[in-house]
């Protein structure tokens, strides 16, 4: 339970910034859990991608004293809808898969989320289906995976257990004043102005004939690899935009 000497959540709290995304979830009991993992941590916006069922008796039930944030759920068909706004997205993930994006422990990447959301930015942490977690291609939407240390004999987690545990790290941070002592004040662009980006990356190098599109391979994953391990800026974004009009100017 909940420290009654707890402070409830006050509206500009960090915490208010943090959006718990869960994809194409099976059993509605799994939503009705997490909902009440979010609320025991103070987290309170919830974003569900196409759920099986949904609303359903089961996940009210299992969701007890946090039925409010079930009825506030918004439930969308995609997940690129899911994460417009959100300039930090951390998607969760027991293994690595195909190319190594950048990994980080759960008390790591919490701490890291709960920091920019301090400056206002808005974050995204994804859960996937129980039966396969997230997909490669969601994968790669994201800025970082998130793994839970656990017995290496059997680590994989059931997704409320998974839910509760960063919720939990997010918790500790904002409670106990965790947060290490961070120095970067950048501003990062939203989820949509990267994957725009990235639209517009594609479509140039498909016009100079670096990309084949017959033989396009793993080339875009690999250039999805390479800036989100350098996380450019907004600045720096709207430069790399600049670069490629340059490259394909309009026909006069």
């Amino acid at each position: 339970m909940t420290d009654p000497k707890s402070s409830s959540v006050a509206e500009n709290s960090p915490l208010q910034h943090i959006r718990i995304v869960m994809v194409n979830t099976f059993h509605p009991g799994n939503i009705g859990a997490v909902a009440r993992a979010m609320k025991n941590m103070g987290v309170y916006e919830l974003v569900l991608v196409e759920p099986l069922e949904f609303p359903h008796a089961e996940a009210t039930s299992r969701a007890a004293g946090a039925v409010d944030i079930l009825e506030n759920a918004r439930v969308v068909a995609t997940v690129e809808e899911a994460l417009e706004g959100c300039s930090l997205v951390a998607a969760t993930s027991a293994r690595r898969r195909g190319f190594a994006w950048p990994m980080q422990s759960a008390r790591s990447a919490m701490q890291q989320a709960y920091s920019e959301a301090s400056a206002g930015a808005k974050i995204a942490i994804m859960f996937g289906p129980e039966r396969s977690g997230l997909p490669s291609e969601t994968l790669r939407l994201a800025n970082m995976h998130v793994y839970i240390p656990a017995n290496p004999e059997y680590d994989v987690l059931n997704v409320a257990s998974a839910a509760q545990t960063l919720c939990y790290e997010l918790w500790v941070t904002h409670s106990e004043g965790a947060l290490p002592e961070h120095e970067d004040k950048a501003e990062y662009p939203s989820h949509d102005a990267v994957e725009h980006f990235y639209g517009h990356l594609e479509e140039v190098l498909n016009h100079t004939g670096f990309i084949n599109p017959k033989h396009a391979g793993d080339i875009m994953v690999k250039l999805r690899r390479l800036f989100t391990k350098a996380r450019p800026e907004v600045g720096e974004l709207k430069m790399l935009r600049g670069v490629l009009a340059s490259i394909v100017k309009p026909k006069k």
